[in-house]
């Protein structure tokens, strides 16, 4: 049983996928890990992102930051992201490289929701639809678990389609009319 767990934790933690975690975490700026050398190429290495360049910018990117009072330091990953996208003709692949570090999924979870989602709206049956509604039917497949506002959305459509045939009327305008039930 033990062997069973080990073999399991090494296939989803060892190999490319160690190198994947302590790369995004070299990105990051709040591990003592930050802009370690050898995490990042081999990072870069896993997205065949020339390594050479990757040194150099590393290098030049650690007394670009040391110049930086504290509260100038990027915190998260998402503000070294941006910071680093500012001076992406100087850092251009550690830009990719953080890029890449911000949009990795946390699980597998999440993509497979997606690719449910795209299954349940394009069937054989609806397979004709265009790719704008497919892309618009996906967006709210994917965040269904959003609060929206119905009467928000009902009077956004109004005001952006004031011509359409259809005709969408808020709770508040339906009652304003004196009906009481929809």
């Amino acid at each position: 049983m033990v062997d069973k767990v080990r073999e399991e934790l090494e296939r989803r933690f060892g190999g490319p996928n160690s190198k994947l975690m302590t790369g995004v975490a070299a990105l990051d700026p709040s591990p003592e890990t930050f802009l370690d050398g050898e995490a990042i190429v081999n990072f870069a290495e896993c997205h065949e992102i020339d390594t050479d360049g990757v040194v150099l910018e590393v290098n030049n990117l650690k007394r670009h930051l040391g110049r930086l009072k504290d509260d100038e330091m990027p915190k998260t990953l998402m503000s070294f992201k941006s910071y680093i996208a500012y001076f992406h003709a100087a850092y251009s692949q550690l830009d990719k490289l953080a890029t890449i570090a911000v949009t990795l999924p946390f699980s597998i979870a999440e993509c497979e929701r997606n690719v449910s989602s795209m299954k349940s709206i394009e069937s054989d049956v609806r397979s004709t639809m265009t790719q704008e509604r497919l892309d618009s039917l996906m967006m709210i497949g994917i965040h269904r678990h959003r609060n929206i506002d119905l009467n928000e959305a009902v009077n956004e459509f109004g005001w952006r389609f004031p011509n359409s045939r259809i005709a969408l009327w808020s709770v508040e305008i339906y009652h304003s009319y004196g009906l009481h039930s929809i």
